[in-house]
């Protein structure tokens, strides 16, 4: 039997993943490669950073339009995205400078020079990849800074597939509060050891009668307002 504070959280993620399906269900057409890449983008700008800065940098790259060139010339997409990079970028009411600019854009253009040497753009690739498994291994092993958090992530984003877990500090935290969590799984950076514990989450997901990829959206929505509150609480 769940405890009240069990009971309380998986009221609230039912809550939210019912407004995610609904959010789902009104989208009725698939990314342009554009889309794709800024989603990707995001992706790997969002590790170790705040997503709202990571957004605001994948915004600078997207209008740019540096990633839809479709170069060849790794070394010189590269000094494309760290000028970008490297410039103050909008959050909110303030400007802020992004933390990694030279990783990332090593990391952002090794990637697009892969993409185009395995295919003619991204959407290609992921026509060609459609198993969201085989998907997920691909971005793994080829794409420097996507771990199989983000990959997964990526391909939930792009709507490709809602049976892969993202699962992040926020989830992990989530399932040790419904005692669902096994330290004996090993970490989530690698993906032998991720498999184990998105096991777990899928089994999760079908005993609530949900897909993983839409219930660990929910609970980092969950996780985040209760964590938010707990601050505000101690603040106070």
């Amino acid at each position: 039997m769940m405890s009240p504070d069990q009971n309380r959280i998986v009221a609230a993620v039912q809550a939210v993943h019912t407004d995610i399906e609904q959010q789902i269900a009104a989208r009725n057409s698939q990314l342009d490669e554009a889309g794709l890449w800024y989603e990707l983008s995001c992706c790997i700008l969002s590790s170790q950073v705040r997503y709202d800065l990571a957004v605001s940098a994948a915004d600078s790259i997207a209008e740019s339009g540096v990633l839809l060139s479709g170069t060849r010339h790794e070394d010189e997409l590269c000094q494309k995205l760290l000028v970008l990079l490297k410039k103050p970028l909008r959050v909110g009411d303030q400007w802020k400078r992004y933390r990694f600019p030279n990783k990332r854009a090593d990391q952002l253009s090794k990637l697009a020079a892969r993409v185009h040497l395995e295919a003619e753009n991204l959407s290609e690739l992921l026509t060609t990849i459609s198993e969201p498994e085989e998907a997920r291994n691909w971005l793994v092993t080829h794409a420097p800074g996507i771990g199989p958090k983000q990959a997964s992530m990526f391909l939930r984003n792009i709507y490709h597939s809602f049976d892969l877990a993202i699962i992040d500090r926020h989830v992990v935290d989530y399932m040790k509060i419904m005692e669902i969590y096994d330290p004996n799984n090993g970490s989530i950076s690698t993906l032998r050891t991720y498999r184990k514990h998105e096991a777990v989450m899928t089994a999760h997901a079908l005993g609530m009668g949900v897909k993983v990829g839409l219930l660990d959206w929910a609970i980092w929505v969950v996780m985040r307002v209760l964590k938010n509150m707990e601050k505000e609480l101690l603040a106070a």
